[in-house]
């Protein structure tokens, strides 16, 4: 899987890499949008960071958009996967929090 690790100037990059590479990711770390749009995967790192995201996105909202609803089927399956093992929102949110995300 092709996954473009989006760098807007935020977030530790080379960790979350090598963390996706060891999951079996081929990581391009990338500021070019169109390109990240075009992976298997796109990852915005950086907690805290919905300010640099913001800034990032400038221009690029619509493709954004398109791309989130072409992976909105994607999305609701990993949704009802967790639904189906129980797990609620809050108990993802508890879970991520004690992550540290």
């Amino acid at each position: 899987m092709n996954v473009a690790l989006f760098d807007y100037g935020a977030g530790n990059l080379h960790s979350l890499a090598k963390a996706l590479e060891s999951g079996g990711g081929r990581v391009e770390i990338t500021a070019d949008w169109d390109h990240a749009l075009g992976a298997d995967a796109l990852v915005l790192p950086g907690v805290g960071s919905f300010g640099a995201v913001v800034r990032a996105l400038e221009g690029h909202t619509a493709e954004f958009r398109q791309a989130l609803e072409e992976a909105a089927d994607l999305l609701y399956h990993a949704l009802v996967a967790l639904r189906a093992i129980d797990v609620t929102v809050e108990d993802l949110l508890d879970i991520l929090e004690l992550r540290g995300c």
